[in-house]
């Protein structure tokens, strides 16, 4: 699972904000500290409950666009590594909204919405990101 936790939430961070291109690239000092410390403990301790703990103080924090969306996605990892598709999904969804992202990285993110729609049972929903990855270009897992 971790492949697919890696390859599919935290390998794209750089994303514009929700209504204008995001102009941010880099993450500040402290952000920066504490999410490296989360992105340790999801991936190389194999402890999401504890990348979530150190990511619920930054999801309060005064984030630029490029911290949120980057935290968005190391937030959705460890929801979908504690099996709470419902969270990733929470975390995922405005991502989608975001018009000034590239259709590529919107794609991505249907994609992932709908396997974990699937995971949950709900087929109809599923089918519904699903056929919104490939109406923004598609997106097949490698």
């Amino acid at each position: 699972m971790r492949v697919f936790v890696c390859a599919a939430f935290v390998g794209t961070l750089a994303l514009p904000a929700m209504s204008e291109a995001c102009t941010e690239t880099v993450f500040s000092g402290s952000v920066s500290e504490q999410y490296m410390k989360a992105e340790i403990a999801l991936i190389e301790e194999d402890n999401a409950t504890k990348a979530l703990d150190i990511t619920d103080d930054l999801w309060t924090a005064d984030l630029n666009c490029y911290e949120r969306q980057s935290l968005r996605k190391l937030r959705a990892a460890s929801f979908v590594e504690i099996n709470n598709s419902a969270g990733a999904i929470d975390m995922l969804l405005p991502l989608l909204e975001d018009d000034a992202s590239p259709a590529s990285d919107r794609a991505r993110t249907a994609y992932n919405i709908g396997q974990l729609y699937s995971n949950l049972g709900e087929a109809e929903k599923a089918q519904h990101y699903l056929e919104m990855s490939d109406a923004l270009g598609g997106f097949k897992p490698s």
